[in-house]
């Protein structure tokens, strides 16, 4: 049977882009809607557990279980999406790892 695992996504909208980023496992993607940033850190995901080795699968799945999963109510969504739609933060160390050349992206 396969395992469910849970994780945190941080979404914010930087410029024209939304920024999606894993904390627990320090993933980050982006796309141009909020669900587009959500499939792609998704995708992002599973590529790393597909790839990764046992000790790094091993290592996500300890901090993982120590997580607890957090619910909001209707009200808390609304103000949630609102926030998504606030103007940017700067997140300099965020743009830069953007930015940078990904180890998948060859020579």
């Amino acid at each position: 049977m396969k395992q469910i695992q849970q994780f945190t996504a941080i979404i914010e909208k930087e410029a024209d882009l939304y920024v999606s980023l894993c904390p627990e496992l320090d993933i980050a993607s982006q796309g141009e809607t909020v669900e587009e940033a959500k499939a792609n850190l998704t995708e992002a995901l599973e590529l790393f557990f597909e790839t990764a080795s046992s000790t790094e699968s091993e290592a996500a799945i300890e901090v993982l279980s120590e997580q607890t999963l957090f619910s909001l109510t209707d009200e808390e969504w609304d103000n949630f999406c609102l926030v998504l739609e606030a103007p940017p933060k700067h997140i300099p160390a965020l743009r830069k790892l953007l930015s940078e050349k990904s180890v998948f992206d060859g020579e």
